[in-house]
């Protein structure tokens, strides 16, 4: 038992060391790209990139079924049972749904596009770049799908290279050629290209590492061993869907607006305070891919103590990695944005200060959602997720700016979290652990 508990220790802290490794290079590159840019660009053209990044970042939240959830849910399930055929059949499944979703993405990016630049943005400056956008972001689903099953069959590093060398392949493309050159079609170019790179390499690893799961019989692919299932199987995706809307809705949304109703200056704003907080949204990253399959297996086998454990442990550290980098960011953050930026980038400070607690409260109950959707509770936190969207109307009813979006963030980070997972705590306290004191 002793060496289980410390296999299982072990196997944790390698897939954590993994990711957290390939994330801080992504996370490097990633802040040197915005560094480059915000210091050759002008706030009006770096808020253009935002936009061009920005609206897909929408219409991915609006466009994106809760694929990866449902399979974390049922692939554990099924593994433990023995079911290998349900198993194909889901897989299945979720990419018919991956390459529905695409068509009418890149139908818009040809008919849309062009009109949304002109009437919502006035700028056609854009078009071309949100077209390649709409292209390279078409199939996105494929990707969710094939580092959800890579991470869920312990291929982590399979599942984070590609992102990695793609992260560091943009800023180096921009330093090798003039700055003077820099034009926002070949920024947003060359992040469209790693994208498509991110892809193709993550349907090449799908294919090598999850073989198993991909079975070319007529039975699997007629989805025959779902059946029975559809009702239960429609429900997750639903809920799912809509939880992953409701997340990133208010900050997304409300991005989207600032730009639709402020322009590219107000934006950049925003977009700022969104680029500084990158290496939290990299710590959540990074947790949340290794603790969710985690907790969703432990919890498929009955294993409850170890689920608590784990939501003690990512509870504590989160809080100590949140007051430990306010404090460093309080201190630093202005000296580095005034040497590195210029003083007009100050203004994204109070924004990122709020982003970021927010980002770290997510982190440190990264555990709760994976167990909302085991005991079929997912409903009711979206519930309470939606509360948020009320915050942003009366937002944008006193007139929505950079430091208002932020404070919606984080209100609905904290309405979630007292709300939703301190009661879901203390019920699996009570009900499967009466007499385990913490």
């Amino acid at each position: 038992m002793a060496d289980k508990r410390d296999n299982a220790l072990r196997k944790i802290l390698k897939n954590m060391g993994l990711v957290t490794v390939c994330n801080v290079i992504a996370l490097g590159a990633m802040m040197w790209r915005t560094f480059l840019l915000a210091s050759t660009f002008d706030l009006e053209n770096f808020g253009r990139v935002i936009i061009c990044l920005n609206f897909f970042v929408v219409v991915k939240m609006l466009a994106k079924p809760g694929l990866g959830f449902t399979l974390q849910k049922y692939i554990p399930e099924y593994d433990h049972q023995g079911t290998s055929d349900r198993a194909a059949s889901l897989c299945w499944l979720c990419a018919y749904i991956s390459i529905l979703v695409a068509i009418p993405i890149m139908l818009g990016g040809v008919v849309a596009i062009p009109w949304i630049a002109e009437h919502w943005y006035d700028d056609c400056s854009i078009i071309f770049p949100m077209q390649v956008m709409a292209f390279t972001s078409a199939f996105f689903l494929l990707g969710d799908i094939a580092s959800m099953l890579l991470r869920l069959v312990d291929a982590f590093i399979w599942a984070l290279l590609p992102m990695t060398l793609a992260a560091v392949a943009v800023p180096l493309y921009l330093v090798s050629i003039d700055g003077s050159a820099f034009t926002v079609s070949k920024v947003v170019v060359a992040i469209a290209a790693s994208e498509f790179f991110i892809l193709l390499a993550l349907l090449c690893a799908l294919l090598i590492k999850t073989k198993k799961y991909w079975k070319f019989s007529r039975k699997t692919l007629s989805l025959d061993p779902l059946r029975g299932q559809g009702k239960e199987i429609k429900s997750i995706l639903t809920h799912t869907s809509v939880f992953g809307i409701l997340r990133g809705g208010s900050e997304s949304v409300a991005a989207f607006l600032i730009g639709v109703f402020a322009g590219a200056k107000d934006i950049a704003v925003i977009g700022m305070g969104i680029q500084l907080v990158k290496p939290i949204t990299f710590i959540q990253a990074s947790v949340g891919s290794v603790i969710g399959p985690e907790i969703s297996t432990l919890y498929a086998k009955g294993r409850y103590d170890k689920v608590m454990k784990l939501l003690n442990k990512t509870i504590i550290v989160g809080g100590l990695a949140l007051v430990g980098g306010l404090l460093f960011s309080y201190l630093i953050g202005p000296w580095l944005i005034t040497r590195y930026l210029g003083e007009a980038y100050l203004q994204a400070m109070p924004v990122f200060y709020m982003l970021a607690t927010s980002y770290m409260l997510i982190v440190m109950f990264t555990g709760f959602l994976p167990i909302s959707i085991a005991r079929g509770e997912i409903k009711r936190r979206n519930f309470v997720v939606s509360i948020r969207f009320l915050y942003l109307g009366v937002a944008v009813a006193i007139g929505l700016n950079a430091w208002n979006a932020a404070f919606v963030q984080l209100l609905g980070a904290l309405t979630i979290r007292v709300f939703n997972d301190w009661p879901l705590y203390r019920s699996l306290n009570n009900e499967i652990h009466p007499r385990l004191k913490f």
